[in-house]
This record gives C-alpha cells, structure tokens and sequence, in this order.
C-alpha cells in the first residue's frame, strides 16, 4: 500500500506535467460488486466534477448509492468487495511506444504499471477480453481519409487508442 500510495503522489505531478501538452487523464469507477454505471467516454471532460465529488468516483447517484451501501454490507461483515474502473487519456498524439520490442510496447507498459498493484487482477484495453466474442472484421478500427481536411480519422475506437504496442492518435482506453 505505501509503494502504490507513491505511484499516485507521483502520478498526480506527471498527470499535472502531461496537461502541459493538453493531455488530460480521467478516471471513474464503473462497478463495485453488482453495482454497475458505464459512462460514454464522450461525455468523460463534462461529468468529471460529478466524478470528483463522488466518495466513489460515480457520476450516476442512483448506482453511486448501490455502490456505498454494498461495501458498507462488505464491512458489516468484516469483508471485501471488488470493482473495476476506466481510464481514458484524450489529445495523446500518434505513434508513442513500439511494435518492435515487447518490453517497449505502450500496452505491454500499461498493463505492467497496472497490474502490479496488488489488487489488480485484470487489465483491458479497448475491448479487450470482449474482442475473443467477434469476428476480426467486425471489431478492425477501420481507417478513413478525409481528403477535404487531409486527415485520417476512424469511426470506431476499438483497439482503445493502441494498435500494435503503438498510440494511433485515438482516445486512450484502459
């Protein structure tokens, strides 16, 4: 607990850091037990203050309630509850990591820093475990040109912003 409550002070100072070159880091939790709220990544920036204030990270009331009263029923019991929670990166720019070496991947990276924290258990990126449920064809990011505007851009962002080991220039979603 001392080692992860360090990863967070300097967290905070790289998170701080980062938002010098416009790039914002959100959090929330999207479930505790069977308490369960998803919030559309693109509405992440207008409910994060609802977040913030939440003594659970829930912008939605209703669950956040849920979400209180089954771990007060977990201490009742001189128990534990788990949960999971989302992590979207906005404005981080294309091609940061490596499809080369394993150890220099971005999602390999990601998912080392993460699951080194005792109580992680599992990592996703994107879709992540719900990607073995599709077709490949049906879960591809599939790039678009916009010759008016000379960009690429893409519908879907399925691969959560890394393709390869590689940022694509897509919202990161861990």
């Amino acid at each position: 607990a001392r080692e992860t409550a360090m990863r967070v002070a300097i967290g905070s100072i790289c998170k701080k850091f980062l938002l010098e070159f416009d790039i914002k880091i959100f959090s929330y939790v999207v479930s505790i037990g069977e308490a369960y709220f998803e919030l559309d990544e693109k509405l992440i920036e207008t409910k994060y203050q609802e977040i913030e204030n939440s003594p659970v990270r829930c912008c939605d009331y209703v669950t956040e309630q849920k979400m209180i009263e089954i771990i007060n029923k977990a201490k009742e019991n001189n128990d534990t509850v788990g949960g999971t929670f989302k992590i979207i990166v906005k404005n981080v720019i294309p091609g940061l990591g490596s499809h080369i070496q394993y150890d220099k991947k971005l999602d390999a990276q990601i998912a080392l820093a993460l699951m080194s924290i005792q109580a992680i258990k599992g990592v996703e990126i994107g879709l992540g475990f719900k990607f073995a449920k599709f077709f490949g064809s049906e879960v591809h990011d599939e790039i678009y040109d916009d010759k008016y505007q000379k960009k690429f851009y893409r519908i879907t962002n399925n691969s959560g912003g890394i393709e390869g080991g590689i940022t694509n220039g897509e919202d990161i979603i861990i």
